[in-house]
């Protein structure tokens, strides 16, 4: 019995590790504030006679984010028409493998493509 519960222990510390380390990467967040949300046009209709869209029923916006001059532009997919970021409002982000991760109010991070970036104008 007490091989078992050292190998509880030491799974539940590996466990904890994990996620400590998952915390710390995902705890690199840079300060900066949204310059611009522009919508994209609605999902197409399917051209075969009926009205039901080909793909969900999902609205795009292309973002700017400014950050220690530096603009950072993404398009973000969203299924909710009220974004919980407008122009001149300060964010947190974060950006990995070609993807900005924005934090919204509920300090959730939200996936954008990340398409480029540019010096701030």
């Amino acid at each position: 019995m007490k091989t078992f519960g050292r190998i509880v222990v030491v799974a539940i510390s590996l466990i904890a590790l994990a996620c400590v380390a998952s915390a710390t990467e995902k705890g690199d967040y840079k300060s900066g504030t949204v310059v611009s949300v522009t919508p994209n046009a609605d999902a197409k209709q399917s051209p075969s006679g009926t009205d039901t869209p080909l793909t969900p029923n999902e609205k795009t916006y292309d973002i700017v984010i400014n950050s220690e001059g530096t603009d950072y532009h993404c398009k973000l997919q969203s299924m909710y028409e009220n974004l919980s970021w407008s122009v001149g409002q300060a964010v947190k982000f974060r950006i990995a493998n070609k993807v900005l991760y924005l934090l919204n109010v509920n300090n959730k991070e939200r996936p954008c493509d990340l398409q480029g970036q540019s010096a701030a104008k």
